[in-house]
């Protein structure tokens, strides 16, 4: 009798374990509302959607404008507004006194200010290129690191699922079991403490991946109620020929942010120059009428220049904070850059060893835990271990199997960090 309930038992584990042991099976129910989108979005496809709907990468767009339009200084008329003077000395109570003259100047600019300008307009021009090629590189980053999370989160949702469905089983077999006086209650208390682990593990689970499908909506710039679900990813490859080395030369080479730095260095250390050019006045150029005494008008006619000698007031204060934070950028460029090596040493290492992690999971420890699950299968088949082996060797294949989708994750946002630190796709 004990052993037909057994192999009856080892029946049930069988036809339940199959289902589990495939965790790429779709699932039932990924989508808290239970409907499926129309597609799957792929990577290439979140990547791209990153560099162009981001928001910061079109806030960073918005910028550009503003910085072309500083070129509009550099538009401006050498000449500027003309000078109109009015003197009246009406000739009270000296008649012969009396002064009336009118004055029209024109103020040229003979300073370098405007090509100055024109400097900072095409400087300001270069950042704000630089800033959003910055922001695509690091949108498509976040696209790869929020593609694989929602990725992981379907997966660990399809685990807790099947676990779900052998947890239901177990219990009611187990119940079947105890009916006939084949098993205790405690027999029944763990088949039921299995099941209530089995949801909280669902539950979380899904919390996880709505979590996830939210930071994918926010990074993609999606409505707050669009579906999102992703097609299944391989794993990241290490690009040939990309040793560690190799790895800190391209970050050297290609980081934007200290290219931002130097941009904003050179630009500042213009706008020292054109500080000093607008603190010298323009040459005023006129030309004077003017009528002397009430009785006999005497008139006279000249021309006349002015300008103010740049001696004591020349924005020494302004140009010291333009030349200060000029080289305070230029010193910052190098820290960042040296950090930029050190950020493109780590995210290799991550990655390398991650794959390696990945490598002995799938070639020795998951083919080890299936054989071992098979083995156990068929001693409970012939009684020679209880139902309870079969379920612990069952949760170790989940939890490698989950870990499983951990690490694909942890490539992935190794990858991303990588592509992120050496400055440009990999």
């Amino acid at each position: 009798m004990r052993l037909s309930l057994v192999s009856g038992l080892s029946l049930v584990f069988v036809a339940f374990g199959s289902v589990a042991a495939q965790p790429d099976a779709p699932s039932g129910r990924l989508d808290a509302d239970g409907d499926d989108p129309p597609s799957r979005l792929s990577l290439d496809r979140a990547r791209t959607l990153g560099a162009d709907a981001s928001p910061r990468v079109r806030a960073a767009e918005l910028e550009r404008a503003v910085a072309e339009s500083a070129r509009e200084h550099a538009a401006m008329p050498r000449i500027r507004n003309p000078i109109l003077s009015l003197r009246a000395l009406v000739g009270v109570p000296d008649d012969a006194a009396a002064t009336y003259a009118v004055t029209l100047g024109f103020p040229f600019d003979l300073t370098g200010r405007r090509s100055l300008r024109s400097s900072e307009a095409d400087i300001l021009a270069e950042e704000a290129e630089a800033q959003i090629e910055l922001e695509r590189i690091e949108a498509r980053a976040r696209a790869t690191t929020a593609t694989a999370r929602v990725y992981a989160g379907q997966e660990l949702v399809q685990i807790a699922e099947s676990r779900v469905r052998l947890a239901v089983s177990l219990r009611e077999a187990t119940q079947a079991r105890v009916d006939a006086g084949a098993a205790t209650a405690l027999d029944a208390m763990l088949a039921a403490q299995e099941l209530g682990r089995a949801g909280a593990m669902l539950e979380a689970s899904r919390r996880e991946l709505e979590a996830a499908r939210d930071a994918l909506r926010e990074v993609l710039d999606l409505g707050p109620l669009a579906p999102v679900r992703v097609e299944a990813l391989g794993l990241p490859q290490m690009p040939p020929g990309l040793s560690l080395a190799r790895a800190v030369e391209i970050a050297a080479d290609q980081r934007r942010e200290p290219q931002l730095l130097r941009l904003a260095a050179r630009r500042l250390e213009v706008t020292e120059d054109r500080l000093f050019a607008e603190s010298v006045s323009p040459l005023t150029i006129s030309a004077e009428y003017e009528v002397q005494t009430n009785s006999q008008r005497l008139s006279s006619f000249g021309v006349g220049a002015s300008m103010e000698l740049p001696l004591a007031w020349t924005a020494q204060g302004d140009r010291a904070v333009a030349r200060s934070s000029a080289v305070a950028s230029a010193g910052r460029a190098e820290l960042v850059q040296r950090s930029a090596a050190r950020d493109a040493a780590t995210a290799w290492r991550a990655l390398t060893g991650t794959l390696a992690e990945l490598r002995t999971l799938e070639q020795e420890a998951l083919p080890a835990t299936e054989r071992a699950l098979e083995a156990t299968e068929e001693l409970l088949a012939r009684g020679a271990v209880d139902s309870f082996r079969l379920l612990l060797a069952r949760r170790e294949l989940f939890e490698l199997r989950a870990r499983r989708a951990e690490l694909v994750l942890a490539a992935w946002v190794a990858h991303a960090e990588l592509e992120r630190a050496v400055g440009g796709e990999l």
